[in-house]
């Protein structure tokens, strides 16, 4: 009995003071007395700079809430979200790239936002890929917060003392593999980066896929009910990309095990790679060596990925009309202009000044204008995994690229 009573004690405290922290997160510190309703957003830590800003602003125009952002690393991010909006306990809204949309709404983790955020928008302003990658099944699921393409940073010194000329608008993958092959230096420069680390697998998805698409193969059929990495033309493009290692030997020895950021971010901002595909982050890491002199070029043939990130609210967050309004909010060109991270998805967003329209920035506007919209088919993350597993099985030499792409459909169809 005593026991029981000083549990019952414990639980009493414990409810007042939680009770207590609620009603003083509710009112936002503030000193009016006014009354809030906490909101969160999750967002990855590469938002740090932006998250005071973002809420000051937010929460200035919109009385009602109080915004809380949690920052996440990239790691174990969308599982964790997977868990919380299935245990009960998720954000009210969170970034999502856009790849992981269609299994997150296949598995009813995501609120339809077709009537509350979509109604209210108007889609011409959005870059068209990441719009058409905010919905499945003809119904919005996100708000794109990030229009993305990938393009090409290249050396202007190792061109220049190659007696390259610098990438043109309508280079090819035959004028990259060129340009490569004349630049490589064994051991000590060499003409392109390529990543293939499984853990780095959208980068390696970016840095493969324009060469497939060049070569006119492609991942699946249009109604992505079959892989089609089997067919003659899907086999010329792994041929083509694994061979820029196992064949040519211009990407840098040990690139099987390469992620893009760990490893040929480093190597080109030393001048030991001359072209590398990489994101829009790229132009401030590169900025601050005063010694490398460095262009943006598109990717050859004009075939790339386009995608992003997109803000969606989960089916069981305590305040989805709170999300809601976050997402309305965040539509605004002058929002996304002064608080992006990384890139604005609304396309007026790009003019209003520095630093978005600086003309290598606008350059990764036009690549997520141009590129492909990403693949929606629930199945695609773990199809992509087993991509890219083959394609290392390839630069190892333990597979030819016939027998991976062999080996790709035979995993894959049955997913799909």
């Amino acid at each position: 009995m005593k026991k029981t009573a000083v549990v019952l004690l414990i639980l009493l405290v414990t409810l007042s003071v939680t009770g207590c922290s609620k009603k003083e997160s509710a009112a936002g510190g503030s000193a009016s007395g006014d009354q809030r309703t906490d909101i969160t957003l999750w967002l990855g830590n590469w938002w740090e700079e932006k998250a005071p800003g973002m809420i000051a602003d937010f929460n200035a125009a919109n009385p009602k809430w109080n915004l809380k952002i949690d920052l996440l690393p990239i790691a174990g991010y969308f599982d964790n979200a997977a868990v919380a909006i299935l245990s009960g306990s998720p954000p009210d809204v969170f970034d999502l790239v856009s790849t992981n949309l269609p299994s997150f709404a296949n598995r009813n983790l995501l609120t339809d936002l077709t009537d509350s955020v979509g109604s209210k928008l108007n889609g011409d302003d959005f870059i068209k890929a990441i719009w058409d990658a905010s919905h499945y099944n003809g119904r919005l699921y996100g708000m794109p917060s990030r229009g993305s393409g990938i393009a090409y940073y290249y050396n202007k010194d190792l061109f220049d003392k190659a007696g390259v000329p610098y990438p043109k608008e309508n280079w090819t993958h035959l004028d990259m593999l060129d340009a490569a092959k004349k630049i490589t230096i064994p051991g000590v420069q060499y003409g392109i980066g390529i990543a293939a680390d499984p853990s780095d697998i959208s980068n390696v998805f970016n840095s493969f896929s324009p060469f497939l698409w060049s070569l006119k193969g492609d991942f699946l059929s249009a109604d992505e009910k079959k892989c089609l990495m089997d067919t003659p033309e899907s086999i010329a493009g792994i041929t083509f990309w694994t061979e820029f290692y196992t064949k040519w030997h211009v990407a840098p020895e040990g690139s099987v095990n390469f992620t893009t950021a760990r490893d040929l971010v480093p190597l080109f901002d030393q001048g030991k790679v001359a072209l590398i595909p990489y994101g829009i982050s790229g132009i401030d890491i590169f900025s601050k060596n005063a010694d490398l002199r460095w262009g943006v070029a598109q990717s050859p043939n004009g075939e790339l990925n386009s995608g992003g990130w997109m803000l969606v609210v989960p089916t069981t967050a305590a305040h989805p009309d709170g999300g809601a309004d976050f997402c309305l909010w965040y539509a605004k060109p002058e929002n996304q202009y002064k608080h992006a991270s990384v890139e604005p998805s609304v396309k007026a967003a790009w003019d209003m000044g520095p630093p978005w329209n600086d003309p290598n920035r606008k350059a990764y506007m036009t690549a997520a204008s141009i590129g492909r919209p990403g693949i929606m088919t629930p199945a695609w993350p773990d199809a992509l995994k087993i991509i890219v597993t083959e394609l290392q099985n390839v630069l190892t030499g333990r597979k030819t690229p016939t027998q991976a792409g062999q080996d790709m459909v035979r995993q894959i169809d049955p997913l799909l």
